[in-house]
């Protein structure tokens, strides 16, 4: 969704990265990283390593929008820059074969926005302002790298250690946030202690092991070539022996830089056609601050087709115009009669029906009631008055069957 990041970057470029930090965080910090986190404990007797809880989902949307209200913001703006910096667990619906995304809970800081790093160390500016009193009350040094947080101590410090842990319990609880029951770990000199991945023992250095199997890798590549190689979680094992030593070289200038030397060498050799150069994520962060269209692959927003109509609406839509229209049939006026010319009378109407000439039945006189009507008219013929009777019978009968 281009849209809500650049959305987003606009928020952390215009508002977020503006407010200054506390001096103990250094997660997602310009000139901060796990390098400068690791140098505040290099050399104690004792290092101790916490880890926050389900960090990110403790962040409510209610939580980032009283940091937009501290922030000075009023209600009005402050609602919508939470709900663009936010978001809740969805449950993916298909219904009548359509995909649909319903909500599953409250809204809550996602891990991967652009915003979330910055918008968690502004809510955690007062739980590090405690903790750092904390520390240098009982005489140990405090950081925090996202969700880890360390402390470190030498001499009369090492007696406080528990205080020091029921102390922290205590206010990362009144912070809102809880400790990960699973992964304090209390780290002495005579064991490897390690700071966000670094060993600070004596000095911050890349871990013995990992080191090891880095220039194992770089010299199998050196002697046989890329083919079926791996090192890391990445695909292209070119591309991670070079980031691995570029790190190697920021973490130790020393011995890092021969490490990188000879991966950048690999790179060379191997890569004799590079690939196309595709817009940079600072490109696209840049033209979202400025409020700007950012360019190339990664702002091409296609235009949405209409949504379909919902059958329920069109069969609601149309009962309202059958009914539209039996309204209209009713109140349309009957048709005028002719003014002036009055209704006749009933008696002439009736005259009129009977002076009408029926119609024609189409339907055929049978011809044995024909038979039976002459037979009877001879049959009277002998009696007395018979002649007169017969012909009356037969004039009656065939004027009828005339007229038919």
């Amino acid at each position: 969704m281009p849209r809500l990041k650049r959305a987003q970057y606009w928020v952390l470029d215009n508002i977020l990265a503006r407010v200054p930090l506390h001096d103990a965080a250094h997660g997602f910090a310009a000139q901060r990283s796990i390098l400068t986190n690791a140098r505040n404990h290099v050399g104690r007797d004792v290092v101790i390593n916490l880890d926050l809880k389900d960090f990110f989902p403790t962040l409510t949307y209610a939580r980032v929008k009283g940091l937009f209200e501290a922030l000075g913001y009023a209600e009005a703006v402050a609602i919508p820059l939470a709900l663009l910096c936010t978001e809740p667990m969805v449950d993916e619906v298909t219904l009548d074969g359509e995909r649909h995304f319903v909500a599953d809970g409250p809204r809550l800081l996602p891990q991967g926005a652009p915003s979330s790093p910055a918008i968690t160390n502004l809510i955690c500016r007062k739980l590090d302002r405690r903790l750092v009193g904390l520390a240098r009350t009982l005489g140990f040094a405090y950081s925090r790298y996202a969700d880890d947080l360390t402390f470190s101590g030498s001499g009369e410090a090492l007696k406080k250690i528990g205080t020091l842990l029921k102390a922290v319990h205590g206010i990362v609880e009144a912070e809102g946030f809880k400790v990960h029951p699973d992964k304090t770990r209390v780290m002495r000199r005579s064991t490897r202690q390690e700071v966000t991945g670094l060993t600070v023992n004596e000095a911050v250095a890349v871990p013995r092991e990992l080191l090891r199997r880095y220039r194992a890798v770089l010299q199998q590549v050196e002697r046989h070539g890329p083919a079926g190689k791996h090192f890391g979680p990445g695909k292209d094992v070119i591309r991670s022996l070079l980031g691995f030593g570029h790190f190697a070289a920021m973490v130790d200038p020393e011995s890092g830089t021969p490490l990188l030397q000879r991966a950048q060498r690999l790179a060379a050799q191997y890569r004799s056609v590079p690939s196309a150069r595709r817009p940079t994520r600072t490109a696209f962060r840049k033209a979202a601050a400025a409020g700007q269209a950012p360019p190339g692959r990664q702002w091409s927003p296609a235009e949405r087709p209409p949504p379909p109509p919902d059958p329920v609406l069109v069969a609601l839509a149309r009962q309202d115009e059958k009914k539209r229209t039996a309204q209209a049939r009713t109140a349309a006026p009957a048709p005028p009669r002719i003014p002036n010319v009055p209704p006749p009378p009933a008696s002439v109407t009736r005259a009129v029906q009977a002076a009408a000439p029926s119609a024609p039945s189409g339907r055929k006189q049978p011809w044995f009631i024909t038979a039976l009507v002459i037979v009877a008219a001879l049959a009277v013929l002998p009696f007395p008055g018979g002649p007169a009777i017969a012909g009356a019978m037969l004039f009656l009968y065939f004027s009828r069957w005339w007229k038919r």
